[in-house]
């Protein structure tokens, strides 16, 4: 009785911050606060496509920007126009 009693004290109990991932949730709040604060690129909206234009620069709305990152790549797609 004595030995099943120590046995169980022995396995490794799992504890609170590992049971609720906390590490994994503080990570995630730092990286979206840094994320929000300062970007890795910021498009200008509208974004210009002609600045060496003679009268007046042009530029175009970018929509619904999002990021896809791969092992080589970050490959960034968006609409272009009003929404």
């Amino acid at each position: 009785m004595a030995r099943l009693h120590r046995a169980r004290l022995r396995q490794r109990r799992p504890l609170i911050g590992e049971k609720f991932d906390l590490l994994g949730q503080i990570e995630t709040v730092v990286a979206d606060y840094f994320a929000s604060k300062y970007p890795i690129y910021e498009f200008e909206d509208p974004y210009p496509i002609l600045t060496d234009a003679p009268l007046i620069p042009v530029k175009i709305p970018l929509r619904n920007l999002a990021a896809t990152v791969t092992s080589k790549e970050m490959i960034i797609t968006g609409d272009v126009g009003q929404p």
